[in-house]
C-alpha cells in the first residue's frame, strides 16, 4: 500500500466524487490517500479492520473461505464503492475478505477515528446506510439469479451487466464462481455465443453484437 500525502490532490479527489456532502473539512486530516496493488489485501476474514475505506477507482474480489479450505467468491466489483460498513458499526472481525485486482485509488480512513467522530454526523450515518441496503440489495439479486436461471441465462445477465459502450471483459479466474459454473462449463457457453454471432473477442475484451438477442433471454441483470 502507498500513501500519497498531497492534501490539494486529497481535496481534489474528494471533491471530484462529492464526497464533502457527507464528510466535513474537519475530517480531512485524518484521510489517507492511497493505492492498493494487484494481490493486496485490506480486509481479512476474522481479523479486525484497521480501515474504512472509500475505493475511488479499481477491481475487487470479495471472499469468503470456508471450513473446508475452499474460497467462495460474493462478488467483483469494479469502480466507486464504500467498504467497512459493517466492520464499522458492529466492531467485529471481518466476515469476508477483499483483495485487490488491479492498481485502486482509495481513501482510508482509520476505524477507531469513524467509531469516534464520523458515526456522529448524521450525512455520513445516512451515506453509510444507503450504501449496506444497496449492498444488501445487490447480494438478494445475484444470488435470485444463480438460483433461478440456467447458465446461458447467467452468462447473458453478467454480459449484460458489465457491458459498457458495445464492449465488456470477462475474468475468467472469478467469474465462474460468481455466476455459480465450472471454468469448462463457462467456455462452452462463451463459444456458443461467439458462434451465433452474438459476442466477438477483441484483444483482452470481447464486442457485444446482438445485445437484443442476449435481452431476450434474460431481463434480470447482475449487481456488479
Amino acid at each position: 500500500m502507498k500513501i500519497i500525502d498531497d492534501l490539494d490532490l486529497l481535496v481534489a479527489k474528494i471533491t471530484e466524487h462529492h464526497l464533502d456532502s457527507y464528510i466535513q473539512k474537519r475530517h480531512y486530516p485524518q484521510i489517507l490517500l492511497s493505492t492498493l496493488q494487484e494481490g493486496e489485501s485490506l480486509y481479512k476474514q476474522d481479523e479486525f479492520a484497521e480501515y474504512f475505506c472509500i475505493m475511488l477507482s479499481g477491481k475487487i474480489r470479495v471472499y469468503r473461505t470456508l471450513s473446508n479450505g475452499k474460497e467462495a467468491i460474493l462478488n467483483v466489483i469494479t469502480g466507486f464503492r464504500i467498504l467497512g460498513e459493517i466492520e464499522l458499526i458492529y466492531n467485529n472481525p471481518s466476515l469476508n475478505s477483499i483483495e485487490f485486482l488491479e492498481p485502486s485509488s482509495c481513501l482510508l480512513i482509520p476505524m477507531n477515528y469513524c467509531r469516534d467522530e464520523l458515526l456522529n454526523d448524521t450525512n455520513f450515518v445516512k451515506k453509510v446506510a444507503y450504501n449496506l441496503a444497496m449492498t444488501l440489495h445487490a447480494v438478494e439479486t445475484n444470488t435470485s439469479i444463480n438460483m433461478s436461471f440456467t447458465l446461458e441465462n447467467r452468462v447473458a445477465s453478467y454480459i449484460l451487466a458489465s457491458e459498457k459502450d458495445g464492449s465488456f471483459e470477462l475474468d475468467l479466474s472469478t467469474l465462474p464462481e460468481l455466476i455459480g459454473t465450472t471454468y469448462r462449463h463457462l467456455l462452452r457457453v462463451i463459444k456458443k455465443f461467439q458462434e451465433e454471432g452474438l459476442i466477438k473477442k477483441k484483444g483482452d475484451r470481447y464486442l457485444l453484437l446482438q445485445k437484443s438477442v442476449l435481452s431476450n433471454k434474460i431481463s434480470d441483470l447482475y449487481s456488479l
